[in-house]
């Protein structure tokens, strides 16, 4: 088996960003994200179904007046 991973450095460098960085903010910003995504999707589904029904009824119009 390899060796065990060891640190000579007494601390762990940071990164700057990760100075100021607020993950709770975050965290609650891409939940807020997410949640817009989902009721985008439900909207587009409702006017995807509208248009699909539209579609229908013209069909079944122009097939009345093929037949």
């Amino acid at each position: 088996m390899s060796e065990k991973f060891q640190f000579d450095d007494e601390f762990y460098p940071v990164p700057p960003s990760a100075i100021d960085a607020d993950p709770l903010t975050k965290m609650e910003d891409l939940l807020y994200r997410v949640g817009r995504l989902e009721q985008t999707i439900d909207e587009e589904r409702m006017q995807a179904l509208g248009d699909m029904r539209e579609v229908m009824l013209e069909l079944i119009s122009l097939s009345d007046d093929v037949t």
